[in-house]
């Protein structure tokens, strides 16, 4: 029992450090725009969430999926916004504010449950409020204008917040049916299509320049940031609770912020440091919350 427990920390504490290395690979490409990183994100962690699908064996699964298309396809649509959204911001902004701009999801999750009259603790309350004036103190460290990058790519980095808490929200029924793996087949599979799409329909190319050493940024961004980082948090959560391993996936935007500090020489300002102290800060409290409350509940 001890042993699969550590096995589900280890697994979600990977899927953190893997997820903390987006920022850098999309910093390091040179020739594709955010939509073609996107598309190429999700099409390379297709590739790799089919490869799963077949080796467990999960194609009667994936197929009996089919029943929920239409609801597939709105989950996959609000995903490749949250993702498209969540590159826009790493592009615009630094690698330290994005990052933990993206995991604010849990904010958005209780506030949300705040608009349909759920129950909030006051350790809940107590978690939106730092977590918001975290969110405030790094929007502080860069001039608040739409005429500056940075707050832009900030604006960007919690739009995607937004959608993934949305998306959370919508899947949790469709959760209790099937496996992550086979909703992760519709999410990136469909997901890509829908951002192709996009680039079609608004003539947006995919490539800026051609430029080789693009090609390994952009499979390590497949691999590493999206599907091995969903794979082992997926997997993590056969052993643990999943209010667990949303707070050991805070590990994210730290290793984020070192990542960038050490590769790309991106010093955080002392706000945008408060800042991520006292927005992980208040995720903690509302994920804590979440947890305490599943525990009175049983």
């Amino acid at each position: 029992m001890r042993f699969s427990k550590n096995k589900g920390v280890i697994l979600a504490l990977l899927a953190g450090l893997l997820w903390g290395t987006i920022g850098i690979f999309v910093k390091k490409l040179t020739g594709l725009t955010p939509i073609g990183t996107t598309f190429f994100r999700l099409l390379i962690a297709f590739v790799g969430i089919v490869s799963v699908v077949v080796f467990l064996n999960l194609q009667k699964e994936v197929k009996s999926t089919l029943t929920h298309w239409k609801f597939l396809t709105i989950l996959s649509f609000i995903m490749s916004l949250s993702l498209f959204f969540s590159v826009l911001g790493f592009y615009g902004t630094t690698v330290a504010n994005a990052s933990i701009l993206n995991n604010t999801t849990p904010l958005y999750v209780a506030l949300f449950g705040l608009l349909l009259w759920e129950k909030t603790s006051r350790k809940e309350w107590m978690g939106i409020l730092l977590g918001f004036f975290g969110i405030l103190l790094i929007f502080s460290a860069h001039e608040i204008s739409f005429e500056s990058q940075r707050f832009i790519g900030n604006v960007l980095s919690i739009m995607s917040a937004i959608f993934l808490a949305a998306y959370t929200i919508f899947s949790k029924r469709i959760r209790s049916r099937f496996s992550s793996f086979a909703i992760m087949f519709w999410v990136f599979g469909l997901g890509s299509l829908f951002i192709l799409l996009e680039s079609i329909l608004f003539q947006k190319p995919l490539f800026l320049k051609l430029v080789y050493a693009d090609l390994y940024y952009v499979v390590g961004l497949g691999i590493f940031g999206t599907f091995l980082a969903h794979t082992f948090y997926t997997t993590s959560l056969k052993y643990i609770k999943a209010s667990t391993a949303s707070l050991i996936g805070l590990s994210s935007p730290i290793s984020a912020t070192l990542y960038a500090i050490i590769l790309l020489g991106e010093i955080p300002s002392i706000l945008a440091l408060l800042g991520l102290v006292f927005s992980i800060t208040g995720i903690f409290y509302v994920v804590r919350s979440e947890i305490v409350t599943n525990e009175l509940g049983k």
